[in-house]
This record gives structure tokens, C-alpha cells and sequence, in this order.
């Protein structure tokens, strides 16, 4: 990270939690539901991990995970099902609500950054970002949340 690229993170840092926090609200949801909506999306169609699996990628303790699905699936974010071959695993899809919450977020979130960081700090990011791509699909990052 050069110079300049630190100074822009962090002018973002600064301002990003007030951004998020009102984000959040405006869309009814929270950022731990937002941080699991963005694991399943990470995982690839059809955006099913288990809830052990959601756990690991997360760091979470599995009793925090079954807090959060039990309030992602109450909002129709996220079905769970037992997972086929063993009774004791939980399988969870993010619905076609859970990804239209996610992407609406993600998207007015990216509009919030790029409004509040000047055209420099912009530039700056994007040549940071050229380096940053996803060592196994060649993606920014920053594309596929």
C-alpha cells in the first residue's frame, strides 16, 4: 500500500461506520446479516454453504451463526434445510430476497464511498486495486463482495 492509499483508507475509516450505520437501517438490516448474505454470495451459485461451514468462513461460534440465520430466515433472507445424507447438518440458501437486499446494499454502499472520497482518492484506489485482484478468479474484490 503506498502512501496516498493509506491516507485515502483512511479518510474512508473515518466516515464509513456513520455511512454504514445509516445504510443499514434505511435497508432494515444489520451488519451481521449483511456479513452472512455476503458469505453465501462469496460461495458461488447456488449460495448454499452449511452452517458449520458459515461458522469457519465467518469465525463465528456456531451459536452466534444460529442467532443470525434464525433472524435472516424470519426476514426471508435465508432458508434452512437439514442437509441431505446427515441429519445433524443444517444447509443454508440465501433466497432471491436475501440477494436483492445484498446487492441493493452493496451497490448504495459503493455510491456512498465514491460520494464522499474526491477523484483523486478514487484514482488512487482503483490503481491500488488493479494489484489486488483475486488470485483465483482475477476479480476485484471489490466487484464481488
Amino acid at each position: 500500500m503506498t502512501a496516498d492509499t493509506v491516507a485515502v483508507a483512511e479518510v474512508w475509516r473515518r466516515e464509513a461506520p456513520h455511512i454504514l450505520t445509516a445504510l443499514l437501517r434505511r435497508h432494515g438490516t444489520d451488519a451481521s446479516t449483511l456479513d452472512l448474505l455476503g458469505v453465501l454470495r462469496r460461495s458461488g451459485p447456488p449460495y448454499e454453504l452449511t452452517a458449520g461451514e458459515i461458522a469457519r468462513r465467518t469465525r463465528i461460534t456456531t451459536g452466534g451463526v444460529s442467532q443470525r440465520l434464525a433472524r435472516a430466515e424470519r426476514a426471508g433472507l435465508v432458508e434452512r434445510r437439514r442437509a441431505e445424507g446427515d441429519s445433524r447438518s443444517v444447509t443454508v440458501r440465501m433466497t432471491a430476497a436475501g440477494m436483492r437486499l445484498l446487492d441493493a446494499t452493496v451497490a448504495e454502499l459503493f455510491a456512498e464511498e465514491e460520494a464522499t472520497l474526491t477523484d483523486e482518492d478514487l484514482d488512487k484506489l482503483r490503481s491500488a486495486d488493479e494489484g489486488n485482484d483475486d488470485k483465483h478468479t482475477g476479480k476485484s474484490a471489490r466487484k464481488e463482495y
